[in-house]
């Protein structure tokens, strides 16, 4: 599993460890400091090796833009 790290108070924990979040705008929050101010970018990672996509970025914010192929 990937890791998430905290970008508030620096913890870092396997992605599962993360507690989700209660808002729609971000995925989860550090389970330490509470802050949603989280770096993802392993998520993507492992998410595209996949073949799927992640949809709230490398920083853990909610993606509304629309890409090719996006509906």
């Amino acid at each position: 599993m990937a890791n998430v790290i905290c970008l508030g108070c620096g913890h870092i924990d396997d992605v599962d460890n993360f507690v989700g979040s209660i808002s729609v705008y971000s995925d989860m929050r550090c389970p330490k400091c509470g802050t949603t101010e989280v770096d993802t970018s392993e998520v993507n990672k492992e998410w595209a090796a996949r073949g799927e996509k992640y949809g709230y970025g490398d920083d853990n914010s909610l993606n509304l833009s629309k890409e090719d192929g996006d509906e």
